[in-house]
Parts: C-alpha cells; structure tokens; sequence
C-alpha cells in the first residue's frame, strides 16, 4: 500500500492511494479540506492509518483514507509543511511554517501536562525507560555511554568558574561539545575547594511545572553503589538524612518557581567540598514538582535511576588541588563488588578506556583469577610504585587488600570473567594512566552473567582542557 500527496497551490490538494504497487491510484481526498495537502505518513505499526499535513493542521485515517478527522492535539494555527512517524518512539512530528516542530505520541490517549526529567546519558533523550545503555558514545570514538553519566549534572571547579551563576543559561550548559564548544564543560570537584553544582532539569509537558525542588547527594563511588537510607522518601524533598548514612546532600533543596513547557531551567549549588572526600564519588539529583510529584519508595539507586527520569547519577573523580592548578590524576583506586541479586560478574572495558588505562592493579582475589586467565602482565615503575604507595599511605587497608606487585593490562571487552561476589563483598583495584593516550574518555564496566551490565565507572581525563 502506497500514497502519495498533491499540493496544488492553495487549493486542490489530493491524496492518492495505490493497492497494487503503483500501476493504479485511488482518489481518497474526500473528507479533507480543499487546501494544500503538503506530506503524508504511515503508522508503520498500522498500515492503515494515515497522517496528512495541510495548509491548516493535521488529519489522521484509521481506515485507509476512507475517513478522515482532524489530527490537531493543541497544534498552532500554522501551515504543517512536514511529517515525520518516529517508529521506535511512536512519535510523529510535524514541521510549521514558523512555528517550528511538534511532536505527539500517538498511542497515548492524554498527553502530560507536565513531564519532568533529566538525561542519563549523551544518547538519552528523556523518553525511554530504562533508557539506552552500553551503547556508543557518539562524541566520543570507541567509548561507549551508560545511565551513570548523567547529561545534566555537572560541576564548575575553580580556577576558572563563570563569575556567576546567572551566566549558565541552557545554550551554554548545553554547548560542551565539538570543536568550536565554547560552553559549560563539567569539571574535577576539588577537595577543600567550593565547586559549584549545576542541575539541568526538563519540562517536556505542555503545561509549566510548579515549584520545582533539586536535591543533590553524594556518596563514595562504587560499582554496587549503597542503598538510600529507609524512609529516605519520607517527607522528600524535606527530608533529612541521618549521620550515619553513606549518602550525604549538598546543602537543601532549591526550588525554581516555574519551568516553561518544552523548557529547561538550570540549578546551582555551592558545595565545600570536604577535605575526606573520597577519590571516586557519585553525584545523586532527584527532582520533584507541585504539579508532577516523583512517586517512587525504591531505595536501590541503579533501580532508581534506570526506572525513573527524576532522578540522574553522575560519577567522577575528586582531586586535590594545589593553590593554583590541580595535578593530573594518573592512579585511581575504585572499588567492585555484587550489584543487584546477580553473584557472579564479568569486569572489563571499552575500547576508550583500553586506551586510556595503561594497567590495572588487582585485589589479591582477582590478581589469582587474572593470572589464571593468563592475563597480560605490565611492568610497572617507578612513578606507578610511588602512586600506590601514595594510595596505601591515604588508605592503610589497601596494603592487605591489594596485590601492588603485579598490574595488568585490560583489552577492550571483558578481560575477567565469573567474578562471584558473596554477600556484600568488595574488591579494590587500582587503574593506571596512560599519559600518552590519544583517548580522553572511556569506562570500566561491569557485566552480570547474563550480559546485562550493571554498573562501572566512566573515566574522562581533562588534560587537553
């Protein structure tokens, strides 16, 4: 089944439908207004039902053109010029004459009037949950992006803060890529420094949210990441921690009085950050609004993050500046272990971070698993040894953990398999820099036995900045 459409000036459009590969059409304008009929599009789901554009709206059929009805939904009183079905996403788009493009999922009876969320990742979109992930990294060549690299958080660290927050505005927060980027480019916390932490938060609704609240916590990096608190939702986004837990907020909440519908408003704060601040943590936003409340009691964060769009996880380093430029980080130590109701896991990379990480030093329980894989070994020297032992010197425990006398190298893909973690067991390891590589991103990556990745750490060496 076929059609095509005819725009004869301001009047006489037509729609044509062809059954037999276009050796014959049938007229199936009728029930349509006499103006130009400009596009037409398919349901690729449903073959027969059918969008045109016209010089006024949209109409849709359900029947193969036999009736048509109109198709507005709130679209302006514009000319559509185009349409475009999104399959995957079930989306159609229309391009205006000057009143740019819309778009509505067509399954859905209402649309939201408000529909808060932030980006996991350079390929989220807000629209799919969970959303797209362990897939490539498009400004990034062989990195691949996960829902722990949240789009929409990122931080401003000294020396070269924007005077003001004011300045951050969604073209500049968002124009971080390329090589004309002259925008907000996310930064190293520093210990002992005040950073500052900018949330960006979406209205996808075509009605305003309402009193919207940030919150922003932290907590030590690790691939199975500690559970919120019990009754962290109570009372959110008033809630107040309790000393012992191992998440910690940034201050209290904001709240931004209103987000325009298809909007973006950005958040700042001003976080001290500590001087304990472990190397390797993790940024938690979670949103809410008067008029689009989160409703969840999940306590689980990658079940968190990955089911609900309110809430983004950003992990990063922290460094410890000198008065005037921080030192390049070559040694991270970063910590795996069980994540989720999986006991058994696979630890690897991408291709980024194969390049970007000379080697890793291993627990003694997965250095005897590498050397049973036959793992390459890597010599290390003398500056890799005075790293460690800076490590070692910050956190005694390692020097019983780790086996600092052999480090290995990781190839892209998974480079230790059938890892089995009981309990909450956690094994520390330590990767290497390598100061030469050409990449500047990439991630160490966590698989389940079923190959579902389940966690990791992304890797972004700011050298070059």
């Amino acid at each position: 089944m076929a059609y095509s459409s005819l725009a004869a000036g301001t009047v006489g459009g037509g729609i044509f439908r062809s059954d037999n590969a276009g050796a014959s059409w049938q007229n199936v304008t009728g029930g349509l207004p006499n103006i130009a009929l400009n596009a037409v599009e398919i349901d690729p789901l449903h073959p027969n039902t059918v969008f045109v554009t016209a010089d006024v709206g949209v109409y849709r059929s359900v029947d193969a053109g036999a009736v048509w009805t109109s198709f507005n939904n709130g679209l302006p009183n514009a000319l559509v010029k185009d349409l475009a079905f999104h399959g995957r996403s079930r989306l159609l788009r229309a391009a205006t004459q000057s009143r740019g493009v819309w778009e509505i999922a067509v399954d859905q009876a209402t649309m939201p009037g408000v529909e808060l969320y932030l980006r996991d990742s350079s390929v989220d979109s807000g629209r799919l949950t969970p959303s797209p992930s362990g897939v490539p990294d498009p400004f990034n060549l062989g990195a691949q992006t996960f829902w722990w690299q949240c789009q929409d958080i990122k931080v401003d660290s000294p020396s070269f803060q924007k005077p003001s927050v004011t300045d951050v505005d969604y073209e500049f927060f968002e124009d971080d890529h390329g090589i004309f980027a002259a925008g907000l480019r996310h930064e190293n916390p520093q210990r002992n420094r005040t950073v500052r932490v900018f949330v960006q938060v979406h209205n996808r609704g075509i009605n305003p949210a309402l009193n919207v609240a940030v919150k922003i916590f932290y907590a030590a990096s690790a691939v199975a990441l500690p559970n919120l608190p019990t009754n962290f939702w109570n009372s959110f986004p008033n809630n107040v921690l309790p000393a012992s837990s191992p998440w910690k907020q940034i201050g209290p909440h904001r709240v931004v009085p209103r987000v325009e519908a298809g909007g973006a408003s950005i958040i700042a704060f001003d976080w001290m950050v500590p001087a304990t601040a472990p190397a390797q943590i993790s940024l938690l936003s979670i949103t809410t609004a008067d008029n689009d409340s989160i409703s969840t009691a999940e306590l689980n964060i990658a079940g968190l993050v990955t089911n609900n769009k309110k809430c983004g996880l950003k992990n990063m380093a922290v460094v410890n500046p000198s008065p005037t430029v921080g030192p390049p980080l070559s040694a991270i130590n970063l910590n795996v272990g069980r994540a989720g109701s999986a006991t058994r896991f696979s630890l690897g990379t991408d291709r980024g971070a194969a390049s970007l990480i000379r080697a890793v030093v291993l627990s003694k329980r997965l250095s005897a698993l590498a050397k049973k894989a036959k793992l390459k070994q890597v010599k290390l020297d003398a500056q890799d040894r005075d790293e460690l032992t800076n490590l070692i010197a910050a956190n005694p425990a390692l020097k019983k953990q780790l086996d600092a006398k052999t480090a290995y190298e990781f190839r892209n893909g998974v480079a230790l398999e059938n890892i089995e973690f009981k309990g909450k067991g956690i094994e520390p390891l330590v990767v290497l820099i390598d100061p030469k590589s050409r990449k500047r991103h990439g991630s160490l990556i966590q698989w389940a036995d079923d190959g579902t990745v389940v966690g990791g750490f992304t890797l972004q060496d700011h050298a070059d900045d």
